[in-house]
């Protein structure tokens, strides 16, 4: 039998860093995801659909958010959706709709229920602040039989609001842990037995959540194997790029193009460049007009920024001790003994920098 493995869908995200036109086209994209994962549930004769907690992005999204969600779940009658709510979710989140709640769906709550499937148990715990306290205490797993426990919240040592500590699942005879939370995805042991994995969003939304997203394929006969299945409608990326000997504005334009052409970024994607490397104050380039260079790239991707993270590097030797408003800087900065020799370097880099931009205005 087989499953899939979804977590942290955030359908109606908010999506303030985007203009509303792109807010709207990017939420369409995010359910488009969703609606892929179910295309490739009917297609590769997938039982289940694991949504391990964040379905929605906020704890009252609109109602026909929620309408188009259940109605997704409606018509795909032949597939059983399981899902847990997460931080972002309420337990309750479709109390308040007048819409039927399909058959093919399956809430848990805030104590552990269990659905069972071709002899595999899934036993879901709805997320609450609180559910760190009684987490071990109340889980109760056969061993001869196969279990998936679907949990919302971080692995860690320790006890606490949104963690989960594996030490205190070793043994308990988990074979699968399908968690939400973490946006990125990931798979650990737990003990000899069981893994944990996270599959992360099904789409990124920002540059906190970066390259190919999707869920994992579960087969229960190699349960220990599950696939991860790339679904990204966008892709985001960061991408760093030195531009040490670069001096013009004309050339970094040229380097940012061929290293994008390199890495296959496609126009539909979000971009953020991290620019690195040095420059000497007296190269003309030190101020790049990133505006700009930032417009000539906006029009040909979903979403394209600049980040500078370049070092300015100097030598000291050349102002010091001139009659100059950098020597004068420089010396008040050298001669300061409250200053430890780490917070002048600091200092004066930070210091000069904006001078010479002062200059060149």
């Amino acid at each position: 039998m087989k499953f899939l493995h979804l977590a942290d869908i955030h359908l109606g995200s908010k999506l303030n860093d985007l203009e509303q036109e792109k807010r709207e086209s990017r939420n369409k994209d995010i359910f488009k995801a969703f609606d892929n994962a179910i295309q490739y549930a009917k297609n590769n004769s997938i039982d289940l659909i694991l949504v391990s907690g964040d379905l929605f992005d906020k704890d009252q999204p609109s109602v026909k958010v929620r309408n188009d969600f259940l109605n997704k779940v409606k018509n795909n009658e032949e597939i059983f959706f399981l899902y847990i709510s997460g931080n972002h979710d309420k337990k309750d989140i479709f109390s308040s709709l007048s819409t039927e709640i399909p058959a093919n769906f399956r809430l848990f709550e805030e104590k552990y229920t269990t659905f069972t499937h071709k002899n595999v148990n899934f036993v879901g715990l709805n997320y609450s602040s609180s559910m760190y306290k009684y987490l071990y205490d109340s889980l109760k797993l056969n061993e001869s039989e196969i279990n998936v426990l679907m949990l919302h919240g971080e692995v860690m040592q320790g006890e606490a609001k949104d963690k989960i500590n594996l030490k205190k699942l070793v043994g308990r005879n988990v074979d699968y842990l399908a968690l939400g939370h973490i946006h990125q995805n990931e798979i650990g042991n737990i003990d000899e037995r069981g893994i944990y994995v996270y599959p992360g969003c099904l789409e990124g939304r920002g540059f906190d959540e970066l390259n190919k997203k999707g869920f994992y394929e579960v087969d229960t006969d190699d349960i220990k194997n599950p696939k991860f299945i790339i679904n990204s409608i966008r892709t985001i990326y960061e991408v760093s790029l030195d531009i040490s000997n670069i001096d013009n504005d004309d050339k970094l334009i040229k380097e940012i193009e061929k290293k994008l052409k390199e890495l296959n970024i496609l126009e539909k994607d979000y971009v953020r460049i991290i620019l690195k490397g040095t420059y000497n104050p007296d190269n003309e380039f030190f101020k790049k007009d990133l505006d700009e260079i930032t417009s000539y790239f906006k029009e040909k991707y979903y979403v394209f920024k600049i980040k500078d993270q370049t070092t300015l590097i100097y030598n000291l030797d050349k102002y010091k001790d001139t009659l100059s408003l950098k020597g004068y800087f420089i010396d008040s900065i050298l001669n300061d003994d409250s200053l430890s020799q780490e917070q002048k370097d600091e200092l004066i880099k930070v210091g000069l920098r904006l001078i010479i931009e002062k200059d060149n205005n």
